[in-house]
């Protein structure tokens, strides 16, 4: 399996420091990839999700939702490392400029040596899109469109690219540098998310415990082979939020605010929370179900301590699934 830390580009943690000393810990751990999260307006009901550190840091500050934009974070992190791969899980292109958008992520996959890997989803947090004046119901729709945008740019052989779609339309645009960039889709295992992952997808991130993965990876096979497409040709990715201590009950004393805040506890089923064992249980359980890839999402008590818990991960259960 390989394995990658999400970066603090929100919430208690985020800022230069912690973004650059949580980037070369990682490439110094031999992690495989760093992550951000992205969205552009975050309003302060939404301050927990996807939050940095923990619920109870969240709730010492008196503005939270602090929120690094996740291209420009890349691309300091890309100035900082040398080997570790580089994903956005996941942006939502609705809520930007298509051809703006490809400009950035190639001159990023350009200047980060081919390091970026692009996830999308379609968005999940009604008040952005409202506060950015952006349809909501019509933002499936509008991902898929903008998708075949950057595919267009990422693909073309051409010197020039057009379009002509719903909600964009343009002719003959030169622009370069034109590099290839993979895109892994987010979401769930709903049938609308999987079309995308067949159509577009070279990886998919959904949510979900193993059973999940189990269940869903069943549905998912059907219409790949709809689309005349094998399970092979993809990264399969999770996400569960992780924590790690000396004890089972350490880490869930530590961590169980926060999970319990997080989609009303939803993802608690699929969390890596324990002790090294039981942690490299709950991973054996992801990778049984046909997981490849492994996000982790770190609770922690502040940012010395989700360095300590990336050592741990990095010497004490991920040489277990090598």
């Amino acid at each position: 399996m390989k394995f990658g830390v999400r970066l603090p580009n929100l919430g208690p943690l985020a800022g230069q420091d912690a973004i650059r000393k949580v980037a070369l810990k990682a490439e110094e751990l031999n992690y495989d990839f760093l992550t951000v999260n992205d969205h552009i307006a975050w309003p302060d009901e939404y301050k927990y999700h996807l939050s940095s550190g923990s619920a109870e840091l969240v709730d010492k500050m008196e503005r939270a939702n602090d929120y690094y934009e996740s291209v420009a974070t890349l691309s300091y992190v890309a100035g900082l490392t040398e080997r570790i791969r580089l994903i956005v899980t996941c942006i939502v292109p609705a809520l930007r400029n298509p051809i703006v958008l490809a400009k950035q992520l190639m001159t990023l996959q350009s200047l980060s040596r081919g390091r970026f890997i692009l996830g999308i989803g379609i968005g999940n947090v009604r008040p952005e899109f409202e506060q950015m004046g952006i349809p909501w119901k019509k933002r499936a729709s509008m991902t898929n469109e903008y998708m075949e945008v950057l595919k267009a740019f990422f693909s073309s052989q051409d010197k020039s690219v057009s379009y002509n779609g719903t909600y964009v339309q343009f002719n003959g645009i030169e622009m370069f540098p034109r590099t290839r960039i993979p895109m892994w889709l987010g979401g769930k295992f709903v049938r609308p998310t999987m079309e995308r992952v067949a159509k577009f997808g070279d990886g998919f991130i959904p949510s979900g415990n193993p059973q999940d993965f189990t269940d869903g990876l069943s549905k998912l096979d059907v219409i790949l082979a709809e689309h005349g497409r094998k399970r092979t040709e993809l990264e399969l990715a999770a996400e569960p939020m992780v924590c790690i201590a000396k004890t089972d009950e350490e880490a869930r004393n530590i961590s169980a605010k926060t999970i319990g805040l997080y989609a009303g506890g939803a993802l608690e089923k699929g969390g890596v929370v324990g002790a090294p064992d039981t942690c490299a249980t709950k991973i054996g359980g992801y990778r049984e179900a046909g997981v490849q890839v492994m996000e982790l999402r770190i609770i922690s008590r502040g940012l010395d301590h989700m360095l300590e818990e990336m050592e741990i991960f990095a010497t004490k259960i991920a040489p277990r699934f090598t």
